[in-house]
C-alpha cells in the first residue's frame, strides 16, 4: 500500500498544516476497499485482551462502557459507536494502513483504532492530544471543525468522557470511502454518521516535552559523578549584595548543567523511551526460525551516531550488536519478513538477540528482506 494521494506535496502539508490545522484529502485512498466487517470488529471487541468501547447518547446522557462486550450488548436502539484500540496489532490488512502516512517517522505512529456507529451516532464534541487522520471506511460521517482547544477550554466530565462544553462549528465535511480528513492536536471535531459507517483512525503521539526531560535528567543523572561541582571563577568577580545571586552566576550555573548535558547524552534515554509499548515487557524469548517479523505489537528504534554501530532499542530494551546493514534494520522495524538464511553473521546475531527478548517471531510469509 502506498501513501496517502494528497492535494498538495507532503513537504507542503507539513509545512502548512501538521500539528497547525486541518486539511481534507478527498480519494486519499482511491478505490478503498473496507478490510473489515462490522460483524469482525464486534467480533474482536468481545475478546478480553482487546481494548474496546461502546459510547452511547440516549437522550442528550452520554455514557462510555468498556469491553469485552456480548451480543446482546450491540442491540441497544440508541445512538452508540464501538471503538477499538490498536487494531493494526491483530489484522494484517489494517495493519497495511500504518504505510499510508509513511512519510512520518515510523515512531510517531500511535496505533489504527476502528469505529463502527450506527446511524446518527458519535462520540461527542471532543478535542484529541495527538495528530491523526480520519479514514473513512464504511458508508459516511459528517465531521464537523471547531476552533483549537487548550488545557482552559470548558469540558463537561461524563462518565469518563470529556466533552466539549462549548462547540462553535467553523467547518464541516461529508467523508465518503477512501476520503481522509486531517486533525491537528486540540482540534475541537465531532463526528456523526450518516447511515451506518467505519472510520479508521490513524494516529500518531508525540511525546510530551515533561516525560522527554525527565527521561533525559534521568539518563544524565545515572552518569554524571557527585564529586563534579559547580566552577564560578568566572561569575563571581563580581559577589552581588548580601544574599544575592546575580544574572552572571545564574547563568552560569544554568551554563554548566546545559555542558553536563550536552557531554553525558548519548541519546539512549529517547530510544528507549520510544521503542516502548507501555505494556509490561515481554520476557519470554523466541526460537530463531527461517522467517522471522517483528512482533506487531512492537517498536524497533535506531539511531546511527558517527563512526560507531547503531543504537538499537526494542520494547523499552537495549539490544547489543554490531551490525552495520541499515536497510536490514529498516526491514525489521517496518514489520517486513526476514530470511535469517540469507542474512550475514553479523545480521543473523541481531536476529538471536531480538528472538532472546521475544520481539520477533516465526511467520510463513514470502514475500522478505
Amino acid at each position: 500500500m502506498t501513501h496517502m494521494k494528497f492535494p498538495i506535496s507532503t513537504s507542503a502539508f507539513l509545512r502548512d498544516y501538521w500539528q497547525q490545522k486541518p486539511l481534507l484529502i478527498r480519494n486519499a485512498v482511491p478505490n478503498f476497499l473496507n478490510p473489515l466487517s462490522p460483524q469482525e470488529l464486534a467480533g474482536l471487541a468481545m475478546e478480553a485482551d482487546v481494548e474496546s468501547r461502546i459510547i452511547s447518547n440516549n437522550s442528550g446522557q452520554w455514557s462510555l462502557k468498556s469491553g469485552p462486550f456480548h451480543a446482546r450488548d450491540y442491540d441497544s436502539e440508541g445512538l452508540w459507536t464501538l471503538l477499538v484500540q490498536r487494531v493494526d496489532e491483530l489484522i494484517p490488512e489494517v495493519r497495511d494502513l500504518r504505510q499510508l502516512a509513511g512519510f512520518l517517522p515510523s515512531w510517531r505512529l500511535d496505533d489504527v483504532m476502528v469505529s463502527y456507529a450506527v446511524d446518527g451516532a458519535g462520540v461527542g464534541p471532543h478535542f484529541d492530544r495527538y495528530d491523526v487522520f480520519l479514514l473513512q471506511g464504511l458508508g459516511q460521517r459528517r465531521w464537523t471543525l471547531g476552533p483549537l482547544c487548550d488545557d482552559d477550554t470548558p469540558t463537561i466530565e461524563s462518565d469518563g468522557l470529556s466533552l466539549l462544553h462549548d462547540f462553535d462549528s467553523e467547518e464541516e465535511f461529508i467523508l465518503n470511502p477512501g476520503d481522509a480528513l486531517y486533525v491537528p492536536p486540540g482540534l475541537a471535531h465531532w463526528g456523526t454518521a450518516i447511515g451506518e459507517c467505519m472510520t479508521y483512525s490513524i494516529g500518531f503521539r508525540a511525546p510530551p516535552i515533561s516525560t522527554l526531560a525527565a527521561r533525559l535528567t534521568d539518563h544524565v543523572l545515572e552518569r554524571i559523578s557527585d564529586t563534579l561541582l559547580l566552577a564560578d571563577q568566572s561569575s563571581i568577580d563580581d559577589p552581588g549584595r548580601a544574599g544575592e545571586v546575580t544574572a552572571a552566576q545564574l547563568e552560569n550555573a544554568r551554563h554548566a548543567v546545559i555542558n553536563a548535558i550536552n557531554a553525558l547524552d548519548t541519546g539512549e534515554w529517547l530510544l528507549e523511551l520510544l521503542s516502548e509499548s507501555g505494556e509490561d515487557p515481554i520476557t519470554a524469548s523466541e526460537p530463531v526460525s527461517s522467517l522471522m517479523a517483528l512482533r506487531s505489537d512492537v517498536r524497533l528504534v535506531w539511531h546511527r551516531p558517527e563512526n560507531t554501530p547503531p543504537l538499537i532499542f526494542a520494547d523499552g530494551e537495549q539490544v547489543v550488536s554490531d551490525v552495520t546493514d541499515l536497510d536490514l534494520l529498516s526491514a525489521i522495524a517496518e514489520g517486513r519478513v526476514i530470511d535469517v538464511e540469507r542474512l550475514d553473521s553479523k545480521g543473523q546475531d541481531l536476529l538471536e538477540a531480538l528472538a532472546d527478548l521475544g520481539v520477533i517471531e516465526a511467520v510463513s510469509q514470502t514475500t522478505t528482506h
